[in-house]
Formats: structure tokens, sequence, C-alpha cells
């Protein structure tokens, strides 16, 4: 793990009264490793955004479709947040195809040894055409696409 990373982990763990300790073995075989993947298969849903946040944790997840219910807020870690003017679906998860591209943006940045990255899994729930009211439809087709083909342009 980078210095960033382990400095994160380890601040979180203090927050929560915890520590961390990682056996040296486990790095040594993490370099080891590092060079031998054939590739690197990512399953992305949704982005989010998240300020600092130090109160008590509390989760709570959106599984009816009653939009704006969802809560996410973690010790040490951080509490969501909902940009303005992004659309989420009824489940509140956050319609922003350009998370996509930024990961894969991230991942070439951080993690230059992968020479293929296949996207595995992605996509939103969303309530079927026939149940849906006509004024609450929505398509990601042009701004999933506008992205996907951007992200093929990017040479891993």
């Amino acid at each position: 793990y980078s210095a960033e990373t382990m400095r994160a982990l380890h601040e979180i763990a203090a927050e929560n009264g915890l520590t961390i300790d990682f056996p040296e073995a486990d790095f040594e075989e993490m370099e080891k490793a590092k060079d031998r993947n054939d590739y690197l298969g990512i399953n992305h849903y949704q982005s989010h955004f998240v300020k600092a946040y130090h109160g008590e944790s509390r989760i709570h997840h959106n599984g009816t479709g009653d939009k704006g219910t969802s809560s996410y807020a973690v010790k040490g870690i951080g509490e969501r947040i909902y940009k303005e003017g992004l659309p989420r679906t009824d489940w509140d998860w956050l319609i922003y195809p350009k998370g996509l591209y930024d990961l894969l943006m991230r991942i070439k940045e951080d993690y230059p040894n992968y020479h293929a990255i296949y996207i595995t899994e992605n996509g939103m729930p969303m309530p079927s055409p026939r149940s849906s009211p006509p004024g609450r439809r929505w398509s990601a087709t042009a701004p999933t696409a506008r992205w996907r083909t951007r992200s093929r342009m990017v040479s891993m």
C-alpha cells in the first residue's frame, strides 16, 4: 500500500480506538505479485462524494425506492454528500457516468502494471419502464455512451 493509504488506515483506526498491524511478509508477497496480474476486473455501480466526518457512525440503505432516505456516515472516514445538479435514482444511487472514467484514470495512474482492465459489472437499479410514471423515466444511454467512448480512447 502507498504511504498515503497506510496513513489513512492508521488514522481511521485511531479515530475508532483500534490499531492495525500488517505483517511485513504480506507486503513482500504483494511486491512479488504486482507484475503477475493479467488483467484487472472492475465492478462499478456508482460514485460517492464525501466530506470529513467524526461523529458516531450511521448507515441506512434505501432498499425501498423512497428517494432521499439513504444515509452513510462512518466515524473517521466520511459522510456521503449529494452534489446539487447531479441526478439520483429512486434508490439514491448517483447518476454520474464520469465517475467510471475518473476511476479508470486513477487506476492507470496509481497501478501502471495492469496490461488490461475489464469492466465486469456496472449499472444501477431503475424502475421498469412499465412501472415508471412518464415524467420519471431517465435514460442513461447518451451520457454513459459518451464516457464509455472517452474511456476507450485512453490507452491502458
